[in-house]
């Protein structure tokens, strides 16, 4: 949930606690190297790869080198499936752990296909294209009931490795479209560059295994998706700690900081959705931001803290702590509010609330899954 993530990381959450893994830790540019190594999975998921690298840096890439000389689960999602993948690019370069050819690069730029981070970037003397977006159908590659899966594309790559190859296998391929896919350059393109490529790849690392997804499988509104996820993964659950939440301890815990923390994500709500009526858009890297983003990690925190029970508390300690980044969350919004209200330069400012939205819910998230989802945990 670094600088170069967005909102999608979040899908990743919910999508392990669907299958009751409430074990989860949130990485950040601050903590990666050094929270690395006690992690089983990683999950990196959809946003800007630039950023996502420049916020890593060389220490990150020493630190993804080692967790991939362990027995580790690397699950990477649109923006983490291009990251292992070789690139002369700076800081990309940093990152070369595989060799797997993607069709979306080009030598010229296609005709009717604007500049724009959603449709195409250059990419040094190429162009990085993007010429579908929204539903995409897949036809798995491995046994599986279904003969197609619905996911959706919103940048991933499709992967032109032409079937299984050595050290890597071949999950699911793009087969076809739906009614409710977007074409920025008509279908010809998009039939050209997506369909019939490999969406899902699995690769080895010597002892490690990784998935790069194209499109989000683990997208919270397309169960089936989720589903076909949970299958290629299954064979590694086994390797996961207790799923079942530990439940709080003897610490003292305070109603009324839950109260307020509730009030301030309230007020927080309010004041985005207000922003979100405005039709905003930021290009901050190689990446457009909109009020959007921010809206639906605050959506996904008011959706959990409303799950507490009546007359439950936090802890003190990490309470007060959560309700200061709370307050900070709130304040940052009002801020890039009164920003756009007057006509000033608010690029900064979406950034900051972002970044904000994000460190408010990786500490609610732990107290959550501790505190907050007993009941439902059990059921």
């Amino acid at each position: 949930m670094g600088e170069g993530t967005a909102h999608s990381w979040t899908w990743w959450a919910e999508f392990f606690e669907k299958i009751g893994f409430y074990h989860q830790q949130y990485l950040d540019e601050e903590n990666f190297a050094s929270r690395l190594g006690g992690v089983d999975f990683l999950c990196l998921s959809g946003g800007d790869t630039f950023a996502i690298a420049q916020g890593l840096g060389q220490a990150g890439a020493r630190a993804l080198g080692e967790f991939f000389s362990g027995d580790k689960v690397y699950l990477g999602s649109c923006a983490g499936a291009y990251l292992p993948l070789h690139s002369s690019q700076e800081p990309l370069h940093r990152f070369n752990f595989l060799s797997i050819p993607v069709a979306n690069i080009v030598p010229d730029p296609p005709p009717g296909l604007e500049f724009s981070p959603r449709t195409m970037i250059p990419y040094g003397n190429r162009y990085l294209v993007h010429p579908v977006r929204g539903e995409v159908v897949l036809r798995p590659r491995i046994s599986y009931p279904e003969p197609t899966v619905v996911a959706p594309l919103f940048g991933g790559p499709p992967f032109d490795l032409g079937g299984d190859a050595d050290g890597f296998r071949s999950r699911a391929l793009y087969q076809d479209f739906t009614p409710r896919t977007s074409f920025p350059a008509g279908p010809e393109l998009a039939r050209r560059v997506v369909q019939g490529k490999e969406a899902v790849i699995e690769a080895r690392i010597g002892p490690s295994t990784l998935f790069l997804l194209g499109p989000h499988l683990e997208h919270p509104r397309f169960p089936s998706a989720n589903q076909f996820l949970f299958r290629l993964l299954q064979p590694f659950f086994n390797r996961l700690p207790e799923t079942v939440p530990a439940g709080p301890g003897p610490e003292e815990s305070s109603p009324a900081l839950l109260r307020e923390i509730k009030k301030e994500l309230s007020r927080s709500r309010f004041t985005v959705q207000s922003l979100t009526q405005l039709s905003l858009s930021f290009e901050i890297g190689r990446k457009l931001y909109e009020p959007e983003k921010i809206a639906e990690l605050l959506e996904f925190a008011w959706k959990r803290i409303r799950k507490f029970e009546p007359g439950s508390g936090l802890p003190v300690a990490a309470g007060e702590t959560l309700r200061a980044q709370a307050v900070r969350l709130r304040e940052s919004l009002e801020d890039f509010r009164t920003a756009v209200r007057g006509g000033e330069e608010a690029a900064g400012i979406m950034l900051k609330s972002l970044r904000a939205a994000k460190r408010f819910l990786a500490g609610f998230l732990p107290l959550y899954h501790r505190w907050g989802c007993l009941e439902e945990a059990r059921s």
